[in-house]
């Protein structure tokens, strides 16, 4: 799932509450809005991300990035707001009984900086604050397992144009913070994608996935500057103290030291006292993204010009959580601006008891949202969401949205390969070696009966015709010390799921026919002990010697699958070839280095060849087994 996200530089600190009971959303159509705009007092510039809370509850959300805001109020509720964002003084708006919806401009006076020019600070004062703030982490932020409910919007667009947008609540598990944790399951509840006709001037998809509730946090992934292991490659310097309601946030910029391998620069923001990270900024630039961004590159020709991300975190009850994140990126291709990105999330509350269920959740890698509606603006009509900007809201309107009907190459693509699937196991192969005598070059060599089982690797290829059938094609490679072993079968199979209602353990009986051939070494010859015209033209003194039978063969298979995700699951697969129409060969191979080996194969009567099986067959297998991955695009 190419990720692709990132957060403004202007965002800033909102105090976002949680509480299960901010999973009940109010009923559409039965509500007020509480809606407006928060800016600067002096410079009427907007404050982007401020956060509004219904006093006495825990019922709130956030301003977009244009300090844009609206919530829905039920009817017949005393309404007391409560407006604040870090750096500025609060407000506090008495509003009574809504008769009907109610604007708010909210002005908001700066606080005085308290981080003069001239600070002497201790050595590695920086560091010891970090290393404070990474280490109160298990105590500062939830110690068991949540379930966050949230809301995402995720748009790609060119400058001129927008490409798609997508609009979703979601609910993501949170593993505890004692430890460090980059994921967890989710599930997406309601949604809406749109798609604009410049779309089709791509030759690639980007695409976000419903995972940003985890990518973002950088507080639960210990990751950049929040690695203990990595924080001695940063340069770090206190930029700042803020004032707040509560404590001053001390404000660290860092970036990375020099012909260090870290990335990305960026600030950190933490309370003082509680040494809580309350956020967190980083920067990625053009040459900044490590070498995985640049195969990346080299693979699809777009260059990332950055990526930003800015996430934010809010104290409830006794522990900060996750309130909200905002991520930017661009790529170029051929010099010119392409595409831009951006994801914003906004987190409306927690419960520490709802467990999603398996068939509920989202993969990790799935392309979010594969059915394409038209846009509507009043989905989300009394709703408690993040108001989309003003020049979305513009894009949205004067665009023209592409034909879900026609679907485009890639798109194609994606839906061919997404039939496709892919099997690897490795085995155990066994083999049953019937009594044989073998003339050749007027010498005589008996083979004994026996019983071998050599290892094997087994691989199959299936595409979907159908929930239930599919056809394909397998292989089957195994080598020993005197054996080779090589079958490779096309074939149609037909897959059952025994659990429907959980996570999917699939039945797959396949049947199969292709080509079979199998060698057995028999030791080497000189050139000039060997009576015939085989061998002349080797230049080597002596040649190996194989036994070979090939045969048609015609299998039957039976997979066992249980799945770990969407596109991976663990499989067994067991099966039984039988064989028909052998042919049997005597190969002489030239046994040299380096140089090209020469080799031949002789037919019964050849040179005097004489090989005479006593079941019809030299070589027979029995029955394979196998354990692997099934792989899934």
């Amino acid at each position: 799932m190419m990720l692709i996200l990132r957060f403004t530089i202007l965002s800033i600190l909102a105090v976002f509450l949680f509480s299960q009971s901010s999973f009940a959303q109010t009923s559409k159509y039965d509500t007020y809005r509480c809606y407006g705009i928060i800016v600067d007092n002096e410079t009427n510039e907007p404050l982007p991300f401020a956060h509004i809370v219904l006093q006495g509850s825990t019922y709130g959300t956030i301003a977009n990035s244009e300090g844009r805001f609206s919530l829905p109020i039920d009817h017949g509720v005393e309404v007391v707001l409560e407006i604040s964002i870090v750096g500025y003084q609060k407000r506090i708006y008495n509003i009574g009984i809504l008769t009907e919806d109610k604007y708010i401009e909210s002005k908001h006076a700066s606080h005085e900086k308290l981080l003069k020019e001239v600070v002497v600070k201790p050595k590695n004062y920086e560091q010891k604050l970090l290393k404070a703030a990474i280490n109160k982490i298990p105590d500062n932020y939830p110690d068991q397992e949540e379930v966050l409910r949230f809301f995402a919007r995720n748009i790609g667009r060119a400058k001129d144009a927008p490409y798609y947008v997508i609009e979703f609540t979601g609910l993501a598990e949170k593993k505890p913070y004692t430890s460090a944790s980059s994921s967890g399951n989710v599930q997406v509840l309601e949604s809406q994608k749109v798609e604009f006709q410049a779309l089709d001037s791509l030759g690639i998809r980007f695409f976000s996935g419903g995972h940003i509730a985890h990518w973002t946090d950088y507080v639960a992934m210990r990751a950049a500057v929040l690695n203990l292991d990595k924080l001695s490659d940063y340069e770090l310097e206190l930029t700042d103290t803020i004032p707040s309601e509560s404590n001053p946030i001390y404000v660290i910029d860092f970036w990375p030291k020099s012909k260090s391998e870290v990335h990305g620069k960026g600030q950190v923001f933490i309370e003082s006292q509680s040494y809580a990270i309350v956020k967190f900024k980083i920067r990625h630039e053009d040459g900044d993204f490590g070498a995985l961004e640049g195969l990346k590159t080299a693979l699809n020709g777009y260059n990332r010009l950055y990526k930003d991300l800015e996430v934010s975190y809010v104290r409830s009850a006794d522990h900060w959580r996750l309130s909200n994140a905002h991520y930017e990126t661009a790529f170029e291709k051929n010099g010119q601006l392409k595409v831009e990105l951006k994801d914003e999330l906004v987190v409306l509350g927690v419960d520490t008891v709802k467990q999603i269920e398996y068939l509920d959740r989202l993969d990790y890698r799935d392309i979010l949202l594969e059915q394409v509606d038209e846009y509507d603006s009043n989905y989300w009509k009394d709703q408690n969401v993040l108001l989309a900007s003003e020049d979305v809201k513009r894009a949205l309107s004067e665009a023209d949205v592409r034909d879900k009907q026609e679907p485009t190459k890639p798109e194609k693509l994606l839906n061919l390969l997404s039939r496709i699937e892919f099997y690897f196991g490795l085995g155990v192969t066994d083999y049953r070696l019937s009594a044989t005598r073998v003339v050749y070059s007027v010498q005589e060599q008996r083979i004994l009966h026996d019983w071998l089982r050599i290892f094997h690797a087994n691989y199959y290829y299936s595409y979907a015709l159908s929930d239930h059938w599919s056809v394909g094609f397998s292989g089957l490679s195994a080598y020993g010390e005197r054996h080779r072993y090589e079958a490779y079968m096309p074939g149609i199979a037909y897959q059952i799921n025994l659990n429907k209602g959980g996570r999917p353990i699939k039945v797959k009986p396949m049947l199969s026919a292709g080509y079979m051939n199998m060698e057995l070494r028999m030791g080497s010859i000189e050139k000039e002990n060997y009576v015939g015209e085989a061998l002349r033209k080797f230049d080597a003194n002596h040649a190996k010697m194989f036994l070979t039978q090939s045969s048609l063969t015609v299998g039957t298979q039976l997979e066992l699958s249980i799945e770990f995700t969407s596109r991976l699951s663990f499989g067994i697969q067991g099966g039984i070839n039988q064989l028909f129409f052998p042919q049997h060969r005597l190969k002489l191979k030239e046994d040299q280095f380096f140089l090209k080996q020469k080799s031949i194969k002789l037919k019964n009567g050849e040179d005097g060849l004489i090989i005479e099986p006593s079941s019809g067959f030299v070589l027979k297998s029995n029955w394979n087994l196998s354990a692997g991955l099934v792989w899934g695009f």
